[in-house]
């Protein structure tokens, strides 16, 4: 069972889009039904509602009724390798993987700031893991009828297809409040039928993996490009999150607006993902452990004019990762580690008559 908290984590594309911008929101870990809205956002400009907002400022204006699908995939391709201190390599290692959730989103209602409730249903996951002669596996939810025939790995995941639960998100993409969680968790549970003594197991990997400040995260990031300013045409602006990948990391990115037109906006992204603790030392017993990490990341992203919500984004990330470890007692003895991680993300949005 406890394998399966690898899958939901990828589910949820942590691994893709997690970040965890500022942590002065409030920090809720165990979710109920309804979850208290913490006190509401601003960005460093203040703008928390479309009435302190120019009318061609880049804000989410939603509607009530509007649906969509939306679809979020990534392929990663992770290589690394162990040295000694004399730089011989003792052991390599590489990873694909790809990675796909689907959801439909409807708006259900919005209030006269401008922050909107989203119901959002799990539709579609898709799994793909090929490590060499380690392992290799794929999964579609779409692929099986019920749930007896799936999985064990993916039980949890396949489960949440057709399950909702809902967000209420402030004109700059900050996540205020998340409502249904406990319904969502008691139809998982439902579903799966587990032993009594996986049920408590089951509860608490949902809870984790939809805890207040991972969602927070992840919106914080698909909308990091809304400052809730006008922009023209060759206008930059800069905006920045932290991420964990491995290691916290700030990444620093530059917007640049290249199209304006009465549809769509596009903007490119060119992101320096820099070490937010480079000297930070860890400590395993009498082993020391020192990483520092560092890469880059570009993209486009093409926003609906109208709404500010996304239409599609492709981004690259390139993260490299060194680790040095020192032993206590065997001070000649260094173990170097290197591991390079390529990412490539797409989100996608499509309209719903």
């Amino acid at each position: 069972m406890m394998r399966t908290k690898f899958y939901i984590f990828l589910l949820l594309l942590i691994s893709t889009i997690a970040c965890s911008e500022d942590t002065k929101h409030n920090p809720q870990t165990k979710l109920q039904a309804e979850t208290q809205s913490p006190a509401p956002e601003q960005n460093k400009e203040g703008i928390n509602s479309l009435t302190e907002t120019s009318p061609d400022a880049i804000i989410l204006r939603m509607e009530t009724g509007r649906k969509f699908e939306m679809n979020i995939s990534t392929d990663e391709e992770l290589t690394g390798k162990l040295t000694d201190e004399s730089g011989k390599i003792l052991q390599k290692q590489s990873l694909k993987q790809n990675n796909s959730v689907s959801y439909d989103c409807e708006i259900i209602n919005v209030d006269g700031s401008g922050n909107f409730a989203m119901n959002i249903t799990f539709r579609r996951i898709t799994n793909a893991i090929d490590a060499g002669d380690l392992k290799q596996q794929s999964f579609d939810s779409k692929s099986f009828a019920n749930i007896k025939n799936v999985p064990q790995d993916y039980k949890i995941p396949y489960s949440l297809i057709g399950k909702t639960y809902r967000v209420m998100l402030s004109p700059t993409g900050k996540l205020q409040k998340i409502e249904n969680l406990d319904t969502l968790i008691n139809d998982v549970k439902e579903q799966l039928n587990p032993e009594p003594a996986n049920s408590k197991q089951i509860e608490a990997i949902l809870n984790k993996e939809f805890d207040f400040n991972k969602l927070y995260n992840f919106f914080s990031q698909m909308f990091n490009y809304i400052d809730g300013k006008p922009h023209k045409q060759g206008d930059t602006w800069n905006n920045q999150y932290h991420q964990d990948l491995d290691k916290p990391i700030t990444v620093k990115t530059k917007y640049t607006l290249l199209i304006d037109d009465k549809f769509v906006l596009s903007i490119k992204t060119n992101a320096e993902l820099e070490d937010a603790q480079p000297d930070l030392e860890t400590k395993n017993g009498a082993i020391t452990i020192k990483k520092q990490a560092g890469g880059t990341m570009t993209g486009t992203i093409k926003v609906n004019r109208k709404t500010g919500f996304i239409n599609e984004t492709e981004f690259t990330q390139v993260l490299k990762v060194n680790e040095k470890q020192t032993h206590r007692d065997k001070p000649g003895k260094v173990l170097h580690s290197g591991l390079t991680r390529i990412s490539k993300h797409k989100v996608s949005v499509k309209q719903k008559k």
